[in-house]
């Protein structure tokens, strides 16, 4: 019998390899910008995660769920990887909604998805972000704009969350909403704005409330927005109390940072700072 700490890293595995098969499949089905190489390693990375969670369960001595992977997947190299059915709005892949299932049981078994402390941990390590991203002792100055706060940020997440993706690509896409960093193990989308100045906090909302309307989705279940605000413009408990005005669901939360915009010297501007 393996250890409880191998079959939780092994399981972030399978979650991240059926994540990347999910993030083709969509390429192929739902863009349309798919091609042959993306088809190819669809197909690929779905019997990977076949190959990982019957590998698992075996390590775990569960016989009988083994018998029943083996099945399904001898099922899906004759019916075809690719296999598809329509949902309510979008196409999605049999298999891997097949196997998803499998790793939930898994994950009930061996107690290792906990949504509720781990969205916790990560609005922690969130907050906790303020002084580092702050540190002048690390950075020249505090961030002068979005991206440099989504780099931030990222760079401390990275460290707890090896498979973060940069800018992940959404099942069905939102009008005007890229996120900026996805976790896939927490199923976690995380956006990042910046607040200069109070004649933008409308926008900021408005663009917040357009966001959520209607989303669904098999691989995200939770949105974190970090708002950072160069002064102290808004407060947290307010921006929250909006989310629940508008009945935005409370798998949404907002998290506010604060630091300082940068002291710009006459004649300079931010521009120049940051090509020095």
């Amino acid at each position: 019998m393996i250890t409880f700490d191998i079959a939780e890293r092994t399981l972030c595995e399978i979650r991240s390899t059926i994540r990347k098969a999910y993030e083709l499949f969509n390429r192929i089905h739902l863009s349309g910008m798919g091609d042959e190489y993306d088809e190819g390693n669809f197909q690929w990375y779905t019997e990977i995660a076949f190959l990982q969670i019957i590998v698992l369960s075996e390590a775990l001595q569960l016989d009988n769920l083994r018998r029943e992977l083996v099945e399904l997947r001898n099922n899906a190299r004759t019916k075809g990887y690719d296999r598809s059915k329509m949902g309510p709005d979008d196409p999605y892949s049999v298999w891997l909604s097949e196997l998803g299932k499998y790793v939930q049981a898994l994950e009930a078994l061996l107690g290792t998805k906990k949504p509720h402390s781990i969205t916790k941990e990560v609005e922690v390590i969130l907050r906790e972000c303020n002084y580092s991203i702050n540190n002048t002792d690390l950075f020249s100055s505090p961030p002068v704009d979005e991206a440099g706060v989504h780099k931030r940020i990222e760079g401390i997440l990275k460290c707890v969350f090896p498979d973060l993706l940069t800018k992940p690509r959404l099942p069905k896409p939102i009008k005007s909403f890229e996120p900026d960093t996805g976790l896939p193990s927490v199923q976690t989308l995380i956006e990042y704005k910046f607040l200069s100045s109070k004649k933008v906090i409308g926008q900021i909302a408005d663009e917040v409330l357009a966001d959520t309307r209607g989303f669904e989705s098999r691989e995200w279940d939770k949105f974190v927005y970090v708002i950072y605000e160069t002064k102290r413009f808004r407060a947290e408990s307010a921006w929250n109390h909006l989310l629940r005005k508008c009945n935005v669901p409370r798998n949404t939360s907002i998290i506010v940072l604060s630091g300082e915009a940068p002291e710009i010297l006459p004649g300079e501007t931010i521009r120049t700072r940051r090509g020095k």
